[in-house]
């Protein structure tokens, strides 16, 4: 009977944190989310704490109801994106402000909230991310997307039956109570919102709602010291809150209904259709990343004297310094993408893995280190063009690709060398360096 009344509890809990806490968000976004004030920077907090607790709650339930329970490797990671997702709230008032920061705030929660709830396909991060992603973006808060209401009476009942008779008939009493309260206030504001509408039309009911206006002010001032006026407003941000307010219950709380079979079996599938993409055969591969190899080192040897001249503060005659950073770091940004693409091609599509062929595993190796090179060129040139230029948000978050490019091909050679998993360290690198990364430029441009 206890564990049925704290589940009915929490139940309770989580419907009104969806409420509260989808209204706060689109009252800031109706705002914006950046500001300088310590009330703007205090709001923003407020509302990254809040779903820091409802996740916690989540996670409470889980344990609480049997559902989930979990590991403590998986409760170091949540607790690590829970912090990263309060630091990348205080950075959207300091940092760069490029809007790059509040995307990812949007998709640390979501996905702190897979990591929490055990619905990652791994049950932590790896290089299943994508899948992920569209898991907690789409299949959780749609499919779930209409079960706040009876969530909540699921609650309720809960509490009721677990209790004697006189403590149902007290819940039956309370939640009677609390219904009439809310229809109340409901029926009243939309009254006024009537009364003044009328009052738009006929010269009579202006002055009677001018002095029914004046008298409820005056009231709710002296008792609440609350206006009136902006009832109108916040029902509006309250109505255009409820279909946010389904989604972040959809994520949320249908990741606390459900179990995790649903990923476990997506998870198989993708393992068992691995094998039967190996259709390119390995010495295809490797004559192909060999040509690769040999272009790189030949553009290594024509450009030996300038290759990491930026550092230097040394340019080609032809160029000034900013087309040489800009132009020279789009062209290197391509070139690693497209190495990591060819890494993920091969240990996709080859007949033979890394781990069988000694070959794969050594055209993959090359082709990671040469992609460090590439990282640290591209590290130079934005360097050259801070030193010169100074830090904004796109230079910033310019270097800190080159910087995570660096660190993913040296783990990607750890992974193919040992085997060892390494992409989890690698996401986490990431969400530090942009954290640390944006609080440099932003005391770089104090």
């Amino acid at each position: 009977m206890e564990s049925l009344k704290k589940s009915g509890i929490l139940k309770v809990c989580l419907v009104l944190c969806s409420y509260v806490l989808a209204y706060l968000y689109v009252d800031k976004l109706n705002l914006s989310f950046y500001g300088d004030s310590i009330g703007e920077i205090f709001t923003t907090l407020i509302i990254t704490f809040g779903f820091v607790v409802w996740l916690e709650l989540v996670m409470l339930y889980q344990r609480v109801t049997g559902i989930y329970k979990p590991s403590r490797s998986v409760l170091k990671e949540t607790r690590f994106w829970e912090v990263i997702l309060m630091l990348l709230a205080g950075i959207t008032h300091f940092g760069t402000q490029s809007g790059l920061e509040v995307f990812a705030m949007h998709l640390v929660v979501i996905y702190m909230v897979l990591c929490g709830t055990g619905h990652l396909l791994k049950e932590e991060s790896s290089c299943l991310l994508p899948f992920d992603l569209v898991n907690g973006a789409l299949r959780l808060p749609f499919g779930n997307f209409v079960m706040r209401i009876p969530f909540l009476a699921d609650g309720v009942g809960e509490i009721r039956n677990s209790g004697n008779k006189d403590g149902k008939k007290m819940g039956l009493s309370l939640g009677k109570i609390i219904g009439s309260i809310i229809f109340i206030v409901v029926a009243f504001v939309v009254f006024f919102q009537v009364f003044g509408l009328l009052s738009e039309l006929d010269s009579t009911f202006n002055i009677a709602f001018t002095a029914f206006a004046d008298f409820i002010r005056r009231c709710l001032r002296r008792i609440f010291r609350f206006d009136i006026f902006i009832l109108g407003e916040k029902l509006g941000l309250f109505i255009l809150s409820i279909p946010v307010g389904a989604y972040l219950s959809g994520l949320f709380n249908g990741s606390a209904r459900h179990d995790n079979d649903f990923e476990k079996n997506i998870k198989c599938q993708i393992e068992n259709a691995c094998p039967r993409l190996r259709i390119i055969p390995e010495v295809l591969f490797c004559v192909v990343c060999s040509i690769f190899i040999v272009m790189y080192l030949l553009f290594f040897i024509s450009q030996s004297r300038l290759l990491f001249s930026g550092f230097l503060g040394i340019l080609p005659e032809e160029f000034t310094a900013s087309a040489y950073a800009r132009d020279g770091f789009s062209q290197l940004a391509n070139v690693l993408m497209i190495n990591f693409a060819g890494l993920g091609a091969m240990r996709i599509f080859a007949t033979k893995s890394v781990v069988e062929s000694k070959y794969i595993k050594l055209g993959s190796t090359v082709l990671m280190a040469t992609s460090m090179i590439f990282s640290v060129i591209s590290a130079s040139k934005i360097i050259l063009y801070i030193s010169r230029f100074g830090y904004t948000a796109l230079r910033t978050e310019s270097l800190w690709f080159t910087v995570v490019a660096f660190v993913g091909s040296m783990l990607a050679i750890v992974n193919i060398v040992t085997s060892k998993k390494t992409f989890k360290f690698w996401l986490w690198f990431s969400a530090a360096s942009f954290i640390i990364m944006n609080i440099v430029a932003g005391f770089c441009q104090l």
